[in-house]
C-alpha cells in the first residue's frame, strides 16, 4: 500500500506542477492535510523559490527553509515531527528551487506551533452541525512568504459536510492564483465534517476501519487530478 501510495502522490504532484503559474521571486506554496477522525494526521508542503534568491537569503526565505540543515527548527515542534525532507528543482523550472517537507501532526492544531506556520492559523472546533475545520491564511503569511500562488487539499477520513472549497469525495481544495491573493485580507478554508460520537471503548475496531482509507493516494485520485486541471484552466483563461 505504501508504495501504492507513493506512486499516485507522485503522479499528483507532476500534474499539478505542470499547471501552476510561475513568477519571478515569488513562492509556489502547496499544501497536502490528510486528517483522522480523531484530528491526527500528516501535511506536506511542497513551496518552490528562484534559486538565486535562496542563495541570497542564506537558504530561509521569510519562514520558508530550503536545506535540510534548518529544516528542524521551522517543522519540529512539542508535538509535530517531520517524517520526510527533500530538496530538488522545480520541475517546471530549473531555476528555481523545490522543497517536498512532510510533517506528522497529533492534532491538526499542532499546525500553529510550528514555526513556518506562526502565521497561518488552524482550528477544528466541535458545533451544533458538525466539526469544523478553518483553517486561516493570514495577510502576514502571504505577505512575509510572498506567496503567489497557494494550493490547498484537504483529505478527511470521514464524511464531509459541506465547505467553501472544491470537494470531491473525502477531498476538499482550495486555489488562490496571484489574482486572487491579496496581502492586505484574509484567506478562510473552511469545511464542515460529520461529528463522531464519543467512545470509551479499547476496541481495536475502529483504528482498523480508520486505516482502511487511502484518502488522497486511494479512489479519488483520479477525480482530485480532474479537479486540478479544470481548476488551472480556468485560471488560464482568466489571465487571457
Amino acid at each position: 500500500m505504501e508504495s501504492v501510495r507513493n506512486y499516485f502522490l507522485q503522479l499528483l504532484l507532476v500534474v499539478l506542477f505542470l499547471f501552476i503559474p510561475i513568477y519571478a521571486s515569488a513562492i509556489n506554496f502547496v499544501q497536502i492535510i490528510t486528517l483522522e477522525k480523531n484530528g491526527s494526521g500528516i501535511i506536506k508542503l511542497i513551496y518552490s523559490e528562484k534559486e538565486s534568491l535562496v542563495k541570497e537569503k542564506n537558504y530561509v526565505v521569510s519562514n520558508l527553509p530550503f536545506s535540510k540543515d534548518n529544516s528542524a527548527e521551522y517543522f519540529n515542534s512539542s508535538n509535530t515531527n517531520i517524517r520526510l525532507f527533500e530538496v530538488g528543482k522545480d520541475p517546471n523550472d530549473n531555476s528555481r528551487t523545490q522543497i517536498t517537507v512532510s510533517m506528522n501532526f497529533k492534532a491538526i492544531t499542532d499546525i500553529n506551533k510550528m514555526k513556518a506556520l506562526t502565521e497561518a492559523k488552524v482550528n477544528f472546533t466541535e458545533t451544533d452541525t458538525g466539526t469544523v475545520f478553518v483553517y486561516v491564511i493570514t495577510p502576514e503569511f502571504t505577505k512575509a512568504n510572498s506567496i503567489d500562488y497557494l494550493l490547498t487539499i484537504l483529505t478527511y477520513n470521514g464524511e464531509v459536510k459541506s465547505s467553501n472549497g472544491k470537494i470531491e469525495g473525502k477531498n476538499i481544495l482550495w486555489s488562490r492564483s496571484k489574482q486572487n491573493i491579496d496581502a492586505k485580507k484574509v484567506m478562510d478554508f473552511i469545511a464542515t465534517v460529520k461529528s463522531e460520537p464519543k467512545t470509551t471503548s479499547n476496541s481495536s475496531n475502529s483504528s482498523d476501519g480508520d486505516k482502511k482509507s487511502c484518502g488522497l493516494f486511494g479512489l479519488e485520485l483520479p477525480i482530485i487530478l480532474l479537479g486540478g486541471l479544470v481548476i488551472s484552466r480556468k485560471l488560464r483563461k482568466s489571465k487571457k
